[in-house]
């Protein structure tokens, strides 16, 4: 695994199955109290730079403004604080995104999520290019949004033609220039209609090939391939709506005609949402891999929970060898591993227990897993 932390809050991630401690609690929260720090230092240094004070952020923003401003008191839990803040300091997207992902832990801004993400990211790029200007973009979001919505109903079609990448189409959105009609972005959405339709297409087609793996191998007692309904027990069920369907969009399909329909198939927001959908799966050392391609920042020791996280998957890694072997076999097309079929069983039934074992370890540190209900 790749994680963004010091070493010292590696090695006291590692440390986690001893008992918790009044010491063990003082660091944490000094490690809690780091990536404040880290903020306020990033912040003051664009208010410097910038020449923007506090109470203009807020003032653009919509924010409170006082003496004890919450934006720099603690840590803004909304993805939105960061788009305006960053937006007031003129900051541009790959700013914005790194404090949306490093601080706020949420997913970063997504070209094809067009309900909003898209919107956000023309305006923040308009807003850096006309920086200092007297418009205020960040207040624009809802009638673009509108105008950007109205378009894509109007041009809807029920079919996929070409697919675009996410980076393809963000480059060549940072040539549409702002307009006060948002016709250069509405033009735009038109252009490239088939984009948007396969919106989280990657991160759902290594989910598909987790499902696959374990369905392919799990007994029904009847012939055919199993469905997802057999996980039940294992899964949420809110993770086995997520996974059904076609990997390929997340638009939902009309149950008779199986055509696309114009609703969206929610996308959980939250990052533990997706890592407790992860290890549902079995996954291990690819979970950051997994955060990656969803805009997510890889599994952090600095935080707390993630921490306890880190320690208990390199243990569990090390206990259970012959998943990793089911991995490589299947998911890696390495044929020099050969599994029985008795061992491929064993394998998908360690895999699919692991959520249960993260949260005993959990709860061996008298703490409650945020990743099991």
């Amino acid at each position: 695994m790749k994680h963004n932390d010091t070493a010292g809050a590696k090695e006291f991630a590692k440390d986690q199955k001893n008992e918790v401690s009044d010491v063990d609690a003082h660091w944490w929260m000094f490690f809690s109290g780091y990536r404040l720090k880290q903020w306020r230092s990033e912040l003051n240094h664009c208010i410097e730079k910038s020449g923007v004070s506090i109470r203009e952020i807020c003032e653009k923003t919509g924010l409170t403004y006082s003496d004890d401003t919450a934006f720099f008191a603690r840590l803004p839990r909304r993805r939105n604080t960061y788009i305006g803040i960053g937006m007031a300091l003129g900051q541009p997207l790959e700013t914005i995104n790194r404090w949306i992902s490093k601080y706020g832990g949420k997913r970063t801004l997504y070209a094809k999520d067009i309900s909003e993400d898209l919107v956000w990211i023309y305006l923040i790029e308009a807003n850096a290019a006309d920086h200092p200007s007297q418009k205020n973009y960040y207040r624009l979001h809802e009638s673009c949004a509108d105008a950007v919505y109205r378009t894509y109903c109007a041009l809807w079609q029920d079919y996929i033609e070409q697919d675009e990448g996410t980076v393809q189409l963000l480059e060549k959105l940072k040539n549409v220039s702002f307009d006060d009609e948002f016709q250069g972005l509405t033009e735009f959405v038109a252009g490239h209609m088939d984009a948007f339709k396969t919106a989280y297409a990657r991160p759902r087609r290594l989910l598909a090939d987790y499902t696959r793996m374990i369905l392919e191998h799990v007994s029904t007692g009847s012939a055919g391939a199993s469905s997802l309904s057999v996980l039940r027990g294992y899964l949420d069920d809110s993770m086995l709506n997520y996974l059904s369907g076609d990997p390929e969009t997340i638009h939902a399909l009309e149950r008779r005609s199986h055509r696309h329909s114009l609703s969206f198939k929610h996308v959980p927001k939250g990052k533990k949402s997706h890592i407790a959908l992860a290890l549902a799966l079995g996954m291990t050392s690819e979970i950051d891999r997994y955060l990656e391609l969803m805009g997510f920042a890889p599994l952090d020791a600095v935080q707390q929970d993630e921490g306890i996280l880190i320690s208990v998957l390199e243990k569990w890694e090390r206990e259970h060898p012959l998943q990793r072997r089911l991995k490589q076999m299947e998911l890696e097309g390495d044929k020099s591993v050969t599994l029985t079929e008795g061992q491929i069983r064993e394998a998908l039934g360690e895999m699919l227990r692991l959520r249960q074992d993260v949260a005993a370890e959990f709860a061996e540190l008298k703490k409650t897993c945020p990743y099991l209900k």
